[in-house]
């Protein structure tokens, strides 16, 4: 049975245009599980989404479609790209590629990117972003150069209990302030620029308007920081 945990650990050897070990490959970090963080530290005040975590958050995988494919990709000449591969399997079942991309063309906080890809029924006239029928296939990256290194296809459908998307293309953070010491109004003034939705890249505008940082006040998803103004705050990782 595919996991989104297993996946972003998958031994994806190395790649042809891996740029040396030195830059370390994710599938030899320490395992992800259910119970870890789902959001992290990355560095200073920037913060990281577990990409496993978020795929488990939005997606639901469907073994029975992941099955067949596992057995139609076992029959298939080997010269094939998965991509192709892909392609076929799924006219096979009536669906055609409504849209495809890599996470690391577009702003993220994911811990790991994905090469993604909508699937959707021959006949739909729905945007394929909102359609019910469609699949959405995930091929995390566990390797060292974002140029290769990619797990092996997970079949998905995107959850019916949340409002999200058949594309991760909302995988942003944010930032609340849970303790003032200061002007609270000027704080809050600044702080609708590290909401999550405001901006893909709340930690950026977070780091501009944050003079110090004290670090031995770090927690999992909490810092203390003192603003360029002067005022003190307790920021917290906000993930929804």
């Amino acid at each position: 049975m595919a996991s989104f945990f297993e996946a972003v650990r998958e031994n994806t050897g190395r790649a042809l245009c891996d740029s040396g070990d030195h830059y370390g490959r994710h599938y030899e970090n320490p395992p992800v599980f259910e119970n870890s963080p789902k959001t992290f530290w990355n560095d200073d005040l920037y913060a990281l989404i577990s990409t496993a975590h978020y795929l488990k958050d939005r997606f639901d995988i469907q073994n029975e479609m992941q099955t067949e494919w596992e057995a139609f990709e076992a029959l298939q000449d080997s010269g094939m790209t998965t991509h192709e591969c892909l392609m076929e399997f799924f006219i096979t079942k009536g669906y055609v590629c409504a849209a495809r991309d890599n996470t690391y063309n577009s702003e993220n906080d994911l811990s790991q990117d994905m090469v993604w890809c909508v699937w959707v029924p021959r006949e739909s006239n729905r945007e394929w972003l909102y359609e019910d029928e469609a699949y959405t296939t995930i091929e995390v990256h566990t390797g060292c150069d974002i140029r290769g290194g990619y797990a092996s296809p997970i079949i998905c459908k995107k959850r019916d209990n949340i409002d999200s998307y058949n594309a991760p293309i909302d995988a942003h953070l944010g930032f609340d302030v849970v303790e003032i010491r200061g002007d609270k109004a000027r704080v809050e003034d600044i702080a609708e620029y590290w909401q999550q939705g405001y901006s893909s890249c709340s930690g950026y505008h977070l780091e501009q308007d944050i003079k110090r940082v004290f670090e031995w006040t770090r927690t999992q998803d909490t810092v203390c920081c003192q603003t360029n103004d002067g005022d003190l705050i307790k920021i917290q990782i906000a993930y929804y």
